[in-house]
C-alpha cells in the first residue's frame, strides 16, 4: 500500500490551510474596506484590532498544536519510516469534526491506548477487530487495515 501518499496527501492540506491562513491574516491588517463595511466596526477601531488579533492568535495556535507536528513528520514521509503497530479497535471508526471531516479511531495495544486521526482506514472495521496501525508519530494520523 502507497502509505506515501496518503500522508503527503494530509501534510498538503496543511500547508495549504497554512498558507491561506497567512493571506487572511494580511488581509484582515492591511486591508480596511473589508471591516469598514460594517457599521459598528467602522466607529469602534478597538473592535477591529481585536477581531485582528484573535485572527492572528489563531494563527499562532494552529501553527503549533497542527503545522508544526506536520512539519516535523514530513522527514518521517519522505523515508517512508513509519510507527507500526498491531491492535484491537474499540470502535468503529468515528467520523466527527466540522461537517464529518475528519475521523478517528482508538486502538488498543498490549499495554495501552491510543486514539489515531484516520488518514486512511480500510472499510468494515468495527468494535473487536484486530487492526494494523500505520501511523507518523508526531500528528499521530494513521493508516488503518484490518489484520489478516
Amino acid at each position: 500500500m502507497d502509505y506515501q501518499h496518503y500522508f503527503n496527501t494530509k501534510f498538503y492540506f496543511y500547508a495549504f490551510l497554512f498558507i491561506s491562513h497567512i493571506i487572511i491574516v494580511i488581509f484582515l491588517w492591511f486591508n480596511n474596506s473589508y471591516l469598514n463595511q460594517s457599521d459598528f466596526l467602522r466607529k469602534t477601531p478597538w473592535a477591529k484590532l481585536l477581531i485582528r488579533l484573535g485572527v492572528t492568535v489563531l494563527l499562532v495556535d494552529m501553527f503549533f498544536e497542527n503545522y508544526m507536528p506536520m512539519i516535523k513528520d514530513k522527514k518521517v514521509i519522505e523515508a517512508n519510516s513509519y510507527v507500526v503497530e498491531t491492535g484491537v479497535a474499540k470502535h468503529e471508526v468515528y467520523n466527527g469534526g466540522l461537517m464529518g471531516l475528519s475521523k478517528s479511531l482508538k486502538v488498543r495495544f498490549e499495554d495501552k491506548e491510543k486514539n489515531f486521526k484516520i488518514a486512511w482506514a480500510e472499510d468494515g472495521i468495527s468494535a473487536g477487530d484486530e487492526v494494523i496501525v500505520t501511523y507518523i508519530p508526531n500528528t499521530e494520523y494513521a493508516v488503518v487495515e484490518k489484520a489478516r
